[in-house]
């Protein structure tokens, strides 16, 4: 019986070896040729084309974020601005005395870009009693008061004061795209529309 076993245990062994090699007989098959090596990576060409999809995606993009950025910036200029009207026309009642936005210095063309403020009075500048100050706008835009005036003035009551009876207009424009309008109403009222005359 034991002669048995032994030739049982030497076919089981034999096998056994035939199904996982021995480590002598794996470090040889790790060193095979380079060709049958598997490499992992980029090719150049993968490369290029991956770079031309991101160059087309890029000339597409670009533009239309500037546009984005320049729309939102005269966007935010006409709300900035409809603020500051509704902080002088509220001043102008709690107060029940005149007060104005007025232009820092003011340009033809541009009558609000170099910064405003809200005074109280009329002084033709920000060297009144000074109740806010506003920075200077975004050097791509331009804002015009209509009246060729660089203010514009409530009184205690929250009227308009210096149109002539008449109402008031504010453009906010950009070359090349659609611009905001401030129309202030003889009562006070401001409102905020789209204006495509920039």
């Amino acid at each position: 019986m034991g002669s048995g076993l032994n030739k049982a245990m030497t076919m089981a062994f034999a096998s056994r070896e035939a199904v996982s090699p021995s480590p002598r007989r794996q470090s040889q098959r790790r060193s095979t040729p380079l060709s049958r090596a598997v490499y992992q990576g980029f090719t150049l060409i993968e490369l290029m084309v991956t770079l031309a999809v991101l160059a087309i995606a890029l000339s597409v993009g670009v533009p239309t974020y500037q546009s984005l950025t320049a729309q939102s910036s005269i966007s935010s200029a006409g709300n900035d601005l409809l603020a500051a009207l509704a902080l002088a026309r509220s001043e102008a009642l709690k107060r029940d005395a005149t007060v104005s936005l007025q232009a820092v210095s003011a340009e033809a063309s541009d009558t609000l870009g170099g910064g405003y403020c809200v005074v109280v009075g009329n002084p033709g500048n920000c060297s009144g009693s000074l109740i806010r100050r506003f920075g200077a706008l975004n050097d791509a835009l331009n804002v015009v008061i209509s009246g060729g005036v660089s203010s514009v003035s409530f009184d205690g009551l929250g009227g308009l004061t210096n149109a002539g009876g008449g109402t008031r207009s504010m453009t906010i424009c950009s070359d090349g795209l659609v611009g905001r309008q401030i129309d202030i109403a003889i009562a006070g009222r401001a409102r905020l529309s789209d204006f495509s005359g920039c």
